[in-house]
């Protein structure tokens, strides 16, 4: 029930439909001890109908004055359920009070006779938000390309290939297929045996 309320509390509104059917059953939400009330969330006794939030012992009906009238009086009564004859009869509305919503027990009476029907229908708890809010646009910085995915990895096959061009250079230098004879040594290359020639470009075999 904590988070149904904590939505209840964020929306804008929230409704639910009460409606009882009748025939020689009355709901008496007037009287000091009626035969029908729902619960609220908090546990409280609320005796009024859907239609007519926070109007005790109203129904919608009661509110414009369109209920049926006393069979014994003729006046306009609080609800059409009141008039308690043999006539089918609706009293529906929402409930629309947010501080109390949702309904959690309905309890009805004067149903005890062969005569006396009744039938109630709850509807789901419905909640919307407020009007929608424009979002102004969000106008993105441009990142530069090298701090992109795709620029981190072009540099990244740069190096792999720069790396992979010296090692085939080092590895040609040094092969035994590219030295020749030479008549003169200038140095050698640390990483193999081959030597640089004086007398040329070449790379040939130190003599010890």
């Amino acid at each position: 029930m904590t988070q149904i309320a904590a939505v209840v509390s964020d929306s804008a509104t929230c409704q639910q439909h009460l409606k009882y059917e009748c025939m020689h059953s009355a709901l008496g939400l007037s009287d000091s001890n009626p035969y029908a009330w729902w619960v609220d969330r908090s546990g409280a006794q609320q005796t009024y109908w859907g239609g007519a939030t926070g109007l005790t012992g109203k129904c919608a009906c009661g509110v414009d004055g369109t209920c049926a009238s006393d069979l014994t009086t003729s006046a306009t009564l609080t609800c059409n359920c009141d008039a308690n004859d043999a006539t089918w009869r609706i009293d529906e509305g929402y409930l629309t009070d947010k501080s109390v919503l949702p309904v959690t027990m309905l309890r009805f009476g004067d149903t005890g006779q062969s005569a006396e029907e009744g039938y109630v229908t709850l509807g789901p708890l419905l909640c919307y938000a407020g009007e929608s809010t424009t979002i102004p646009p969000v106008t993105a910085t441009p990142v530069p390309w090298v701090q992109t995915a795709a620029g981190i990895t072009v540099i990244i096959i740069c190096i792999l290939i720069f790396i992979g061009i010296v090692i085939m250079l080092n590895f040609c230098l040094c092969a035994p297929w590219w030295r020749r004879n030479c008549t003169r040594y200038c140095g050698c290359c640390k990483c193999c045996d081959a030597c640089l020639c004086c007398d040329g470009p070449s790379v040939g075999q130190a003599q010890k």
